[in-house]
């Protein structure tokens, strides 16, 4: 009897369990188990009947009671694609790095390209972004001239014929304390650089009156012209205490604006095709000039993770003005004022850090005497980012930017971030409208001085992705010449 009891029970308990798993689990009333300890059977029989009793009593679905949609379905499916998008890019860097790491590939690469002190060492750099040839090149190093942390300073950059740099420079390190002089020489010549009016105004859509004039504001074509520069450059900096910096630079320069020979491609133009050559101060005669600029800067910047250069918080800001003056007729003379101001938010454990940008810079004179090269502007990979290089020109340029950073893994950092500004062809135009909004994000690999690799994507309201890939870049866009 008590057999066939406890198989009836098992029965029980397994249809039970098939109609509700989940209950199947429940715990048997105490007081039940409790009187029914004495017999195995009867304990059995009374947890399947009480599973049966719970199973009955849930209510019944209405045969009019439609199911109803889940709403957290829709941005999971809507946030599902770019989720997945940046869970394998990330995972892929995170794998990256972490070979990177296994197999110390910088220790290596730094033991090539540098001596065992890290002092002297010669490594190669390259630059690829959209609308240039790419190039490459290499810099020679020595942080240690004659023992007192002097700098010198070699630089190569090769894209062809027609794309060329070459720098040399040297400095003082800390032989004369608080201060310290430095004196560079370069050429270069570029044969596409980028010319598209003055002002603001977006590119026409129908066919121009050609030629225009350069200083329409509302004209705006694509163009290129051909430069070609020999400079000397020295600079003075007194460091005054508690942050402050005063600097005095003075540059001398040798310049050509030309055109070049056939276009290989059908859709460019060379810039007097474009623009009255009447209109364009400074093009077709040699510009022989000299530039003199004072600039005070402060700088209270602090890293809360060693092993990362960039800053987590504090601020840094610089004020400047100059004066160039033509040595060639008509001997035209002009001055320049700007001012940057950078603050550093520390957003969590010192690796999420939200940095802003406020920068302006201007030109005072008349208009039609500066040369238009000489003219403040904006676009390309650090200033107004999502547009072409040199996409915007004018008198006074504005710019206003926020980047969040945050980390990948340890020497390598990602960031978000939007820019918005625009140029202005006079002081009466300033203000908030028509203004240029881009946007993007970019990667940082980090050595321990600064940034070693960058890659960047940026793209703007108006259309157009950009993409910026730099091997040993440089971020500081203070040298206003």
């Amino acid at each position: 009897m008590g057999r066939r009891l406890r198989c009836g029970a098992f029965w029980v308990a397994l249809i039970a369990g098939l109609v509700s798993p989940a209950r199947a689990q429940e715990k048997p009333d105490a007081n039940a188990a409790a009187e029914s300890t004495s017999e195995p059977g009867a304990q059995e029989t009374e947890a399947a009947h009480a599973r049966v009793r719970s199973t009955d009593a849930r209510p019944l679905a209405r045969p009019d009671q439609r199911p109803t949609l889940d709403l957290r379905l829709v941005p999971r499916v809507l946030l599902g694609i770019p989720r997945l998008v940046l869970r394998v890019s990330t995972g892929a860097l995170i794998q990256g790095s972490k070979f990177e790491r296994d197999h110390r590939l910088r220790q290596r690469a730094e033991s090539l390209f540098f001596d065992e002190r890290r002092i002297f060492g010669v490594f190669p750099t390259a630059f690829v972004e959209t609308g240039f040839t790419p190039s490459i090149g290499a810099r020679l190093v020595h942080r240690d001239l004659f023992g007192e942390r002097e700098h010198l300073l070699m630089r190569a950059g090769y894209a062809g014929v027609g794309r060329q740099i070459y720098e040399l420079g040297i400095d003082s390190g800390q032989a004369l304390g608080g201060g310290q002089l430095s004196l560079e020489a370069g050429y270069e010549v570029h044969d596409s650089r980028p010319f598209y009016g003055v002002g603001n105004a977006d590119r026409l859509q129908t066919a121009p009156s050609l030629p225009m004039d350069a200083l329409d504001p509302e004209s705006a074509e694509s163009s290129i012209y051909r430069s070609e520069e020999v400079h000397i450059e020295g600079k003075a900096l007194s460091r005054l205490g508690g942050g402050f910096q005063l600097q005095l630079k003075q540059l001398l320069r040798h310049r050509e604006l030309s055109e070049g020979g056939n276009l290989a491609e059908p859709d460019r133009a060379w810039i007097t095709a474009r623009y009255d050559p009447n209109t364009l101060t400074g093009f077709g005669a040699p510009l022989r000039d000299s530039y003199n600029e004072l600039a005070l800067s402060y700088s209270h910047l602090e890293r809360s993770r060693p092993f990362l250069p960039l800053p987590s918080s504090g601020i840094r800001a610089r004020v400047w003005g100059g004066f160039q003056a033509e040595f060639l007729r008509p001997h035209s003379s002009f001055g320049r004022v700007g001012f940057e101001l950078q603050p550093f938010f520390d957003l969590y454990r010192g690796d999420r850090v939200l940095l802003l940008r406020l920068r302006s810079s201007a030109v005072i004179g008349e208009l039609h005497t500066i040369p238009f090269v000489d003219l403040p502007q904006l676009g390309g990979s650090l200033l107004l980012r999502g547009y072409r290089r040199d996409r915007f020109r004018g008198r006074i340029t504005a710019l206003g930017s926020a980047e969040y950073r945050y980390p990948v893994q340890e020497r390598l950092s990602a960031y978000l971030f939007v820019d918005a500004g625009r140029a202005y062809r006079d002081l009466q135009d300033l203000g908030f409208s028509d203004l240029r909004l881009g946007y993007g994000a970019g990667l940082h690999w980090m050595g321990h001085t600064g940034a070693r690799f960058r890659l960047q994507l940026a793209s703007s309201i108006d259309g157009g992705l950009f993409f910026h890939m730099r091997l040993n870049p440089s971020d500081d866009p203070s040298d206003t010449h």
